[in-house]
């Protein structure tokens, strides 16, 4: 698997500035876009291994790439770890992404399939609900993991796994 690319929606840092006390900066996205990369390439090997595929770093006849793509990222309440004083943030919208993987054979190159699907996290049914890192990571991890889920339902479909041979 390869690591997540990770692109936020048009226009998101501008948007969250129009409203902030405490302007997010580049880093503070590119912060945000290694986390949510590196938990989304944690939830799929943890998903993908608990399944019973094998994740590993080489190619061969019998291996898939996965090249994951987060697109559109639209976080609406994003915890900046502010060092000054206590503040809590309140959203009743909610967090959104969409995913496009491509499924490679590792010998040639070769697209096998491609999907995408967008999600949209953290129900709050309406209500105004705490939003913070935990939350955030909460409904992230949640979301990744359907489209884990989604990933195992076609690969036990249409893919034998190696120790069932």
């Amino acid at each position: 698997m390869l690591d997540a690319y990770v692109a936020f929606r048009s226009n998101w840092q501008r948007d969250q500035n129009s409203s902030r006390t405490r302007n997010i900066r580049i880093s503070d996205m590119e912060r945000i876009k290694k986390d949510v990369a590196d938990l989304f390439n944690d939830v799929f090997t943890e998903r993908l291994e608990a399944a019973g595929y094998e994740v590993v770093n080489y190619t061969d006849e019998d291996v898939l790439v996965l090249r994951p793509a987060i697109l559109d990222l639209d976080i609406t309440s994003p915890d900046m770890r502010s060092t000054g004083g206590r503040s809590r943030v309140y959203s009743v919208a909610t967090s959104a992404a969409t995913l496009l993987l491509e499924l490679i054979d590792s010998a040639s190159g070769q697209i096998i399939g491609r999907g995408v699907d967008r999600r949209s996290g953290g129900r709050t049914g309406g209500f105004a609900t705490a939003s913070n890192r935990v939350t955030n990571t909460v409904n992230a991890r949640r979301e990744f993991g359907a489209w884990a889920d989604k990933l195992i339902e076609f690969l036990d479909a249409h893919y034998v796994k190696v120790d069932e041979d």
